[in-house]
């Protein structure tokens, strides 16, 4: 309670001030704000380099001493890796707020982010999971542990935080979905998933095994903080709820929120800062 109570606070003060969106006032009035920056991150695994952005906190040039916990954001279906600040100009402004560097993957239109089990050479699973997190912590003052790690995304994005988070347990110490594609299998014509998976018809199993709801026993015993969030008028509503039965039913905690809303940015834009409040409090627990 304390931690939402000093969140609505900040969020009173920031609706009241005149200072630009990703900009914050020090107390010498000075403005100081977030930077954006574009990667390319080479990729082992797919023989080529992936474009990445990264938004660095202001604080993170205030003290060259300090490392920084990472909220990796990924995006969805037919985005890339600069969707979450071409649609969302408050992000930045949520990277000061929380002092959190954000990563954000790009994983391309449609892989899912699965090491697709047809076409050798889509390995987005291998990349976001593993490759990336890897060179983050190698050019950037992180907390190289999972500890001061934690992923989420939307729609596809949050399929694939899932997914990632269920397949590394040692590399991402929370996870969150919004509006996630949890399970695949009601699918079989939409988003080009078949040129992942497989027809459906003929490869029943591999969407099965890539479905987020056919991984959640993974999260037993891991510890792992999981928040899922949908809006009730979303057309992944169900298999969400589905999921949050089933994570009922395997014992194994988690948050699940349903809010007024669909599959919009602008219900995207209302709940990002609430899944960086959720992932604030397991980097700095009370």
């Amino acid at each position: 309670m304390k931690n939402l109570f000093v969140f609505l606070l900040f969020i009173g003060l920031f609706a009241c001030q005149s200072t630009p969106i990703g900009e914050v006032q020090t107390e010498e009035v000075a403005i100081i704000s977030a930077t954006i920056d574009s990667l390319l991150v080479p990729s082992a695994a797919m023989d080529k380099t992936i474009p990445a952005s990264i938004i660095l906190p202001a604080a993170y040039y205030q003290d060259s001493s300090r490392r920084f916990p990472c909220v990796y954001l990924l995006h969805g279906y037919s985005g890339r890796h600069t969707s979450w600040i071409d649609q969302m100009p408050k992000i930045e402004k949520w990277a000061n707020l929380f002092e959190v560097i954000l990563v954000l993957p790009d994983g391309d239109f449609n892989s899912w982010y699965l090491d697709s089990p047809i076409k050798e050479q889509r390995k987005y699973a291998t990349h976001t999971g593993l490759e990336l997190p890897d060179y983050i912590d190698q050019n950037f003052r992180t907390i190289a542990q999972k500890e001061g790690r934690a992923i989420t995304g939307l729609s596809m994005g949050g399929h694939g935080a899932m997914y990632l988070a269920a397949q590394y347990p040692d590399q991402f110490g929370a996870v969150g979905s919004m509006s996630g594609g949890l399970d695949l299998r009601p699918f079989p014509k939409n988003w080009e998933l078949a040129d992942i998976l497989g027809e459906a018809s003929a490869a029943a199993q591999n969407w099965e095994q890539y479905s987020v709801i056919s991984q959640l026993d993974r999260f037993k015993g891991q510890n792992i903080p999981i928040y899922i969030d949908c809006g009730k008028d979303d057309f992944f509503f169900e298999t969400n709820l589905q999921t949050h039965e089933r994570l009922n039913q395997l014992g194994i905690p988690h948050e699940f929120i349903v809010r007024p809303g669909a599959h919009t940015w602008d219900y995207w834009e209302k709940v990002l800062p609430h899944h960086l409040l959720f992932f604030s409090e397991f980097f700095n627990p009370l």
